[in-house]
């Protein structure tokens, strides 16, 4: 137990009546260190956003991972690098961890590409790299087994645990973790798992966290998972009474002490504080809890954990202390008995994502949205623990929670909705709404935030004088009525969107075409190696679809795909009624990874799914084979049952495009999903479609093959950067070159 004070531990010292190593674990975990925690150094060196440090186990080196899909092992002490390598990923490097006893000549990573790799620094000094497993969708966290230089653990997005041996080099599949709840709709009822960590006092005890409310801990000795059979059966599971049956929450983050109690914490809610004794046993139901007499995990309060997948962890020599990022930019750190805030502080200008304590000094490293990692020490002369603010900080926070807690929708997909809502029902628009009103909507182009209720008076209009402040968010109510009363009721009675989840940079507008403006911003975009966001994307389907001007074909623009793999099931049928699928020949989605409804723009990686209604099949197109077929099922799980022309449900199957072209870096997906979109269209207008029986497993495949070149998809950012220009040009009165 750690003392408020040092200095009867360092009196007790001098006198010899304290052992160095009880010193120093005594006087490490006393608060008066806590309290001057400050920055003690960066080390820079990615060129992407830091999303994993962990320290060596003897703690004089430290690993990091990046955006830029690079690896630095660093001494930090010195604050130098000792080691760069490139990691193999072509995505977001989101773990790498080093292994134990093997002279830190072994690093292991996991990625949104939905790799695990192993790097092994050889004797000559060059890095040989391979990928030891795969999952299908992200893998966030890694688990190496303690004390071990050879078994590791990884958990990934498609519900799968799997267990590696460096020696053999093999992917054992463990379990596939699944949904308690009937009501979960997820493709195969599987969890997407965020977390996994390993009892330090019993290496053959393993906990998950992901995308519902229970973290299990399993029996790795009883884990056996094959085709025929999955024994998903968790000898414990924990979560707070008031969480359970509870859909719209799920866990970021796992942790374990010295002492096997276990940490949770959940996106937009708290952190709990778990004993052994509080478990719900392997099959909890909400009837059953209310019959059991558990005693309430320890709560702690303050923090924000919505945008980004944040960890949390225990801190000083018997784990006294709880430490947790914040989208608010602040480190939390709390007394893990009694939960009492003892120090805050500013850890990056926007979101802390990952805290690793040191293994025995009192220093940790943190990362987040900045470029860097941050080094964290008692080294603060003077200044308060706690800033003068933290009562404002901590209800920003709650208010945050508070608004995100309901359904939200994105702007664009709100102005979508209303665009098409408009088109099909012209006349109900013209009784409720101003041309006035239209007209300054289609100039506008996009709204930054937007509320959602009903209107008293049965009119629609933009109140422009309905802001509220609240922290640095703006919040704008908007009046909305072409929805029917129910649809707006189960999507939400009052829908608000924060700015900061969802707002572009308010760079120059350059086009407005069709429902789609176009800033100075997506020139960049266009004339750098850089990811497709949806403006892009959705302004060439736009482009597509006025070129081929066939009322057989709909191009889905994105905010509408995301939005039907998220929209919930007793609105879908009245969302989808606009879009008018059953009288569509071929649809074409575009399919993001992004499984935030909060953000406006998020994900990092494009595919496409196509609906030939001849053929009756979805077809995806993956130019990062597997990356995207969790979101692809999903979105065809929602739409399938509304594109049959008759009442009885579709029979459309779906399908994996297994030759679809493949992307060579880790930013030309979206340039992938337009150009197989324009071959399709193209394919579809010639009349090709016609022959396709004569193959019926072809398609547009071989068009695709034949046309989708790495050259022809490097050609579309010139294609599309020509045609913008083309058609300001256009706007302007110039003559088109």
């Amino acid at each position: 137990m750690g003392t408020k004070h040092g200095f009867v531990e360092i009196s007790r010292r001098e006198i010899g009546l304290s052992r160095p190593r009880c010193f120093t674990r005594r006087f490490s975990a006393s608060e008066v260190l806590v309290e001057r925690l400050d920055l003690y150094g960066k080390l820079n060196g990615h060129k992407g956003c830091v999303n994993t440090v962990e320290f060596n186990s003897t703690g004089e080196l430290l690993v990091s991972g990046s955006d830029d899909k690079q690896v630095i092992l660093w001494d930090w002490a010195t604050k130098t690098r000792r080691l760069l390598y490139p990691s193999g990923h072509y995505d977001n490097i989101f773990q790498a961890r080093i292994m134990p006893f093997t002279d830190d000549r072994k690093i292991v990573t996991s990625a949104a590409d939905g790799q695990v790799r192993l790097g092994q620094i050889l004797e000559d000094g060059q890095i040989d790299t391979k990928m030891l497993g795969r999952h299908q969708g992200h893998v966030y966290k890694l688990a190496p087994e303690p004390g071990s230089p050879h078994i590791l653990y990884s958990c990934g997005e498609d519900g799968f645990v799997q267990h590696f041996d460096l020696r053999s080099r093999i992917a054992t599949k463990l379990l596939c973790c699944t949904s308690l709840s009937a009501k979960n709709e997820q493709v195969q009822n599987s969890i997407r798992l965020n977390a996994i960590v390993i009892d330090p006092t019993n290496p053959n005890y393993l906990a998950v966290g992901g995308s519902d409310e229970y973290a299990r801990v399993y029996d790795i000795r009883k884990c056996q998972w094959d085709e025929s059979s999955n024994l998903d059966v968790p000898v414990n599971m924990f979560c707070p009474k008031h969480l359970i049956e509870t859909s719209n929450i799920h866990i970021t983050g796992l942790a374990y002490s010295n002492t096997s109690e276990l940490l949770v914490s959940y996106n937009d809610e708290h952190i709990y504080l778990f004993q052994k004794n509080m478990g719900l046993g392997p099959s909890p139901s909400s009837a059953l809890v209310e019959g059991m007499q558990l005693e309430e995990p320890q709560v702690y309060l303050g923090h924000r954990n919505s945008q980004t997948v944040k960890g949390v962890s225990f801190f000083g020599p018997d784990d006294d202390y709880v430490l947790s990022g914040s989208d608010c930019g602040h480190i939390f750190i709390w007394r893990k008995k009694g939960a009492k805030l003892v120090r805050l502080m500013r850890g990056d200008r926007r979101v802390v994502n990952h805290l690793e304590p040191h293994p025995y000094m009192p220093i940790f490293a943190t990362c987040g949205i900045e470029n860097d990692v941050k080094l964290w020490a008692p080294t603060a002369t003077d200044g308060p623990p706690l800033p003068d603010n933290v009562g404002k900080i901590m209800e920003s926070n709650r208010q945050g929670r508070e608004d995100q807690s309901r359904v939200t929708l994105t702007p664009d997909v709100i102005m979508h909705v209303l665009r098409l809502q408009r088109r099909q029902t012209a006349a109900y628009i013209e009784r409720r709404y101003s041309r006035a009103d239209i007209e300054s909507d289609e100039e506008n182009g996009e709204a930054y935030v937007l509320g959602l209720s009903e209107a008293s008076d049965g009119n629609a209009s933009f109140d422009e004088g309905s802001t509220e402040n609240l922290g640095d968010g703006v919040y704008v109510s908007v009046m909305y009525t072409i929805l029917s009363t129910d649809s707006v009721q189960c999507i939400q009675n009052s829908l608000i969107i924060n700015t900061q989840m969802g707002k572009s940079n308010p760079d120059e507008k350059i086009l407005s075409y069709e429902d789609v403006v176009l800033r100075r911003s997506d020139l960049d975009i266009l004339q750098g190696p850089y990811f497709l966001n949806d403006r892009i994307i959705e302004f060439y389907f736009s482009y597509l679809s006025s070129s081929n001007p066939c009322e057989e074909i709909l191009l889905v623009p994105p905010s509408i795909s995301f939005w039907i793999m998220n929209c919930p099931t007793e609105g879908l049928k009245e969302f989808l009624e606009p879009l008018r699928l059953p009288f569509k020949h071929l649809v074409i989605f575009p399919v993001n990874d992004n499984d935030d409804v909060g953000k406006a723009e998020g994900g990092t990686h494009w595919s496409l799914l196509a609906f030939d209604r001849k053929s009756n099949v979805f077809v995806h197109h993956d130019s990062c084979s597997g990356m995207n077929t969790w979101d692809a099922k999903r979105l065809y799980n929602a739409v399938v049952g509304f594109v049959s022309d008759s009442n009885s449900a579709s029979n459309a199957v779906y399908k994996e495009c297994k030759d679809s072209p493949q992307q060579r870096n880790g930013y030309d997906c979206g340039l992938y999903v337009t150009a197989i979109a324009k071959v399709i269209c193209l394919w579809y207008g010639s009349g090709e479609e016609n022959n396709r029986y004569k193959d019926k497993d072809d398609l547009w495949f071989s068009a695709v093959k034949e046309k989708v070149t790495t050259y022809a998809v490097n050609e579309m950012r010139n294609e599309i950067l020509g045609l913008i220009r083309s058609l300001m040009d256009v706007k302007q009165g110039l003559p088109v070159t």
